[in-house]
């Protein structure tokens, strides 16, 4: 490593936000998702804070968050939404959000190395009518 073992940076890119869009809404609201672009570094063992601001008509919109390391895909964080939400498997420790009427910041305890990654906030609204399902079979 180039860093003294008492240093390995953590960086922590931010990009734009998602977009989880719902064709089937019936509502016809202005959803907006902002989340503040650039790098950001600290320090293994430290604690970091991602904003994510949000901006709906809607009485109970569901927020994500998402990493995307070297490995390609995005992984599922968290969702939360009203006075709940869930972890994903590999995020339950060290990683939470607590939503509000405009944000859901997403705060990381002990960065370790394997935090550095994008970091995306998305959106979608809780009125879902549809749902589809893509299957691979057998053309036999």
């Amino acid at each position: 490593s180039a860093y003294p073992t008492h240093f390995r940076p953590v960086i922590l890119f931010l990009q734009s936000p998602l977009y989880v869009l719902n064709l089937f809404s019936e509502s016809r609201s202005k959803d907006t998702v902002e989340q503040q672009g650039g790098f950001l570094t600290f320090s293994e063992g430290e604690s970091a804070t991602l904003d994510c601001t949000f901006s709906t008509n809607l009485p109970m919109p569901y927020l994500y968050w998402y990493q995307q390391n070297s490995s390609g895909l995005p992984t599922y964080i968290l969702q939360r939404f009203s006075n709940s939400g869930s972890n994903g498997e590999n995020f339950k420790k060290r990683f939470n959000a607590s939503l509000s009427s405009k944000a859901v910041p997403l705060t990381i305890q002990n960065l370790q190395e394997s935090d550095s990654a994008v970091y995306y906030c998305a959106f979608a609204s809780n009125v879902w009518v549809g749902s589809f399902c893509l299957m691979k079979t057998d053309s036999n």
